[in-house]
């Protein structure tokens, strides 16, 4: 909407390369944070 043609060009794909690899960094970080029991004292 504020590039036209933003998708076809070459900066797209590395803008878009470390946001998939944090975002999916991020689920498993969750995934494996999430299911550890909480530590009882």
């Amino acid at each position: 909407m504020l590039f036209p043609g933003y998708a076809e060009s070459g900066i797209a794909g590395f803008v878009r390369l470390p946001a998939a690899l944090g975002e999916i960094g991020i689920c498993l970080w969750l995934l494996v944070m999430g299911a550890r029991e909480p530590k009882t004292e």
